[in-house]
């Protein structure tokens, strides 16, 4: 056999052996139970997700590596927080994630069930963050303060999300984005006001956002995951209810549940700096 037809044969033997074992690899992925392409977009779901894709996005086997990290993402959070868990899957049915190309920033809409995830392809996007939203949340208007309501998804994320070493670094650690953050003088206004809620740009937003991440860390290493739990739940806005007997002064239209001195034994001010001494800058 000539050369050049042993090249071409070693070649066309690797390519259907990459082929082989790709179409293996998806094969066994577990997680994704029905995948279909439709005319502008595919839809792929698991136990407990349906994926809506934007057609040409991202190719089949990253929609099947997303569709996996969300199906465990969803397994640990419910693992994490247990009865804390506000989200009835037999009730609301499975979460809808729709995952778009774009430079949009990703949200969760708790009133649709739903997450609006980006950046995809880059293998970073919030899909943890995003989905404690939906779990730790019956809507918009019951949450706690904003430390809270963004500060736990935020740590929850640092410690749950599957991202390549590589890409992440330290974006992915709200200690270290804190620590960065602290040492420059154009957040110092953000630090002087948190954990109450306080930012003018998009940069101070995410300084905001890093503290108060690192903050709920600190609360559950140092007391514990279920005193924070406690502390989130407990914290929350009840809705204003008002009659013809009642005024804003009823207890109905103030939040009457437990103070975290009461669950913690300290105050938010000594808690702060608590964990303000704990990042050692």
């Amino acid at each position: 056999m000539k050369s050049y037809q042993k090249s071409f044969l070693i070649f066309l033997i690797c390519c259907l052996t990459i082929g082989l074992f790709s179409h293996l690899a998806l094969a066994e992925n577990n997680y994704v139970l029905d995948y279909k392409e439709k005319e502008d977009e595919i839809i792929a779901t698991t136990k407990h997700a349906e994926l809506h894709i934007e057609k040409n996005y991202i190719k089949k086997e990253k929609i099947y590596n997303i569709a996996e990290k969300i199906e465990k993402g969803i397994i640990n959070l419910n693992s994490y927080l247990e009865e804390y868990n506000k989200y009835s899957f037999k009730k609301f049915g499975k979460i809808k994630y729709y995952i778009q190309s774009g430079n949009k920033i990703s949200n969760a809409k708790r009133g649709s069930n739903s997450v609006e995830l980006y950046h995809v392809h880059l293998k970073q996007s919030p899909y943890i963050h995003e989905t404690a939203h939906v779990l730790l949340d019956n809507n918009e208007f019951e949450t706690p303060d904003t430390w809270l309501t963004e500060g736990l998804p935020i740590y929850l994320n640092s410690k749950l999300a599957e991202y390549p070493p590589e890409l992440i670094d330290d974006k992915n650690n709200p200690d270290e984005l804190s620590k960065k953050y602290v040492k420059k003088d154009k957040y110092k206004v953000v630090l002087e006001y948190f954990p109450k809620k306080f930012h003018r740009d998009r940069d101070e937003r995410w300084a905001f956002y890093s503290f108060a991440g690192s903050f709920v860390k600190y609360i559950e290493e140092t007391y514990g995951k279920e005193k924070l739990l406690k502390i989130y739940n407990a914290n929350r806005k009840k809705p204003i209810i008002l009659s013809a007997l009642e005024d804003e002064t009823n207890e109905n239209t103030r939040q009457t549940s437990k103070s975290i001195e009461d669950i913690l034994g300290n105050n938010i001010e000594e808690l702060k700096e608590e964990w303000f001494e704990s990042l050692n800058i």
